[in-house]
């Protein structure tokens, strides 16, 4: 993209055009002297090719965006490079589809966690907290009408008429929300600090329950295994929220395991230590999803459970022994370093008791997922075909790829232990993804339907509009799935 020797309107301006072209029909955007300034700056039509064309003032007047994948995160690409401080406008006709993605993938790209940089932060970081409703705060990068701040270093974009808000703005303070708490390093991210906090400043704002379970509480409220794996210098415990958008409306649980700091990573190699706080992904993720479905006032009954911890070095670790499950189920600890799932078995086991309707898990189980699938595509396991059929669908409509692995039941072999009713980790390294699923289903009641989402939800490097660290994955779809079941 050539900017030479041209300025940018301000903000008081009108907002500059941007026109979407493909091929040679940029031409007709053009007069004579543009199409002569184009050849100039060697602009052809080609892929990912951007022209910002001049007024006789040599300011901006117009720009042509031949998108590169013909994907929305091009939008991405585009929020990337042009200049700023400018309002800019997408011209050409955009579908409901198209607008909501295009202004989403505008705001993904401004995002940046500069929490802990001693400087002007970025205006999506100024608020402590996400979400709130003060749109024009929280949102200034898709709304025209706001002000440009004279030191801004991101470009603006008018909201495309199209865009569907009920679904946008959730997006936005979801994917917000989760980079934020991914990205936080472990020594304010602990079990006892940011988690909680965030549920019960979710809960406040939204009119929930928030109750906090602690150390030897759970213990007391028969949660053995998250007490068992959780015995190390700080005490573990489950963070259960509950919201009514509707008293008679479809009962939906969440859970989402949160693992805010694992020693056994440290004491590996330096590419492991970087990855160290992902592990409490599922827990940020379903803290997400719930923050969109109070926003909106989706009319359903809500439960979360988020059983989270610390895995420090100390004098009481979790070692190869045999635990008792919420369930009653005995399990050989075949493997320590995989106390992901027995935190998820008990927070599961609780779920079901309640007899909901359906039952959705995010989790950074395994390394098997993302080494099947790689870092973008997170696994979807399900009991139930129907809604993994629906799900599919929303990740299809929104761009939000997941991709269904089998319950292949008979691999639950590799789960058999000669001293308790299964082992939590199987014998053999093969699918390991599948056996993860297939221990997590040994604690649901096959007649509640249930999701299982086994993600990276993080970037290891940087994309347009995914900036490297935490990354929401899958979360557009779930939303769009738990708001098509109760809205249509």
């Amino acid at each position: 993209m050539d900017k030479s020797n041209l300025s940018v309107q301000q903000s008081q301006g009108v907002p500059i055009p941007i026109w979407l072209v493909v091929g040679a029909n940029w031409q007709q955007y053009c007069d004579e002297a543009g199409v002569k300034w184009a050849n100039n700056c060697g602009f052809t039509g080609k892929n990912g090719q951007i022209l910002l064309i001049p007024d006789p003032l040599q300011q901006t007047r117009h720009v042509l965006y031949c998108r590169k994948n013909n994907e929305f995160w091009d939008f991405a690409d585009l929020a990337h490079q042009l200049p700023a401080p400018a309002i800019y406008k997408i011209m050409n006709p955009l579908s409901i589809e198209e607008a909501t993605l295009a202004a989403f993938a505008w705001a993904a790209a401004s995002y940046s966690f500069d929490h802990y940089v001693v400087k002007e932060k970025s205006v999506f970081a100024q608020r402590a907290l996400p979400g709130g409703g003060d749109l024009q705060r929280l949102y200034p990068w898709i709304d025209g009408t706001a002000l440009v701040k004279e030191k801004a270093v991101f470009p603006q974009l008018v909201l495309p008429e199209n865009a569907d808000l009920a679904r946008l703005y959730p997006w936005i303070d979801g994917t917000a929300l989760v980079r934020d708490l991914m990205n936080t390093p472990t020594n304010t991210n602990g079990p006892a600090a940011e988690l909680i906090q965030q549920a019960q400043v979710l809960a406040g704002r939204h009119g929930a329950v928030c109750r906090v379970l602690t150390g030897e509480e759970l213990l007391e409220n028969n949660f053995p295994l998250i007490h068992a794996v959780g015995q190390t210098s700080q005490p573990p415990c489950l963070i259960e929220l509950v919201w009514s958008g509707h008293a008679t409306g479809p009962r939906l649980t969440l859970i989402g395991n949160g693992i805010c700091l694992d020693s056994n990573e440290e004491i590996r190699s330096s590419a492991h230590n970087l990855l160290i706080k992902k592990d409490m992904g599922g827990a940020a993720h379903i803290l997400a999803l719930a923050q969109m479905i109070m926003m909106v006032g989706l009319p359903l009954q809500l439960r979360v459970l988020l059983p989270v911890l610390e895995k420090s070095m100390s004098g009481h670790p979790m070692r190869l022994d045999v635990l008792e499950s919420r369930k009653g189920l005995t399990i050989e600890v075949g493997n320590t370093d995989t106390e992901g799932r027995l935190m998820l078995a008990d927070a599961l086991t609780a779920a079901c008791e309640d007899g909901p309707d359906l039952i959705i898990d995010c989790a950074t189980l395994t390394n098997a997922a993302s080494i099947a699938l790689g870092p973008d595509i997170p696994v979807l396991f399900s009991n139930h075909d129907a809604w993994t059929q629906k799900l599919l669908h929303s990740s299809h409509m929104t761009q939000d790829p997941l991709w269904q692995l089998p319950l292949f039941q008979p691999y639950a072999r590799h789960l058999q232990s000669p001293i308790a009713d299964l082992n939590n980790v199987g014998k053999s390294s093969y699918g390991g993804a599948i056996t993860a699923a297939l221990f997590l289903e040994k604690f649901i009641e096959p007649r509640i339907p249930w999701i299982h989402i086994d993600m990276m939800a993080w970037n290891p490097t940087a994309a347009a509009g995914r900036p490297e660290g935490g990354e929401a994955m899958g979360l557009r779809a779930l939303f769009h799935l738990i708001h098509q079941w109760v809205m249509v």
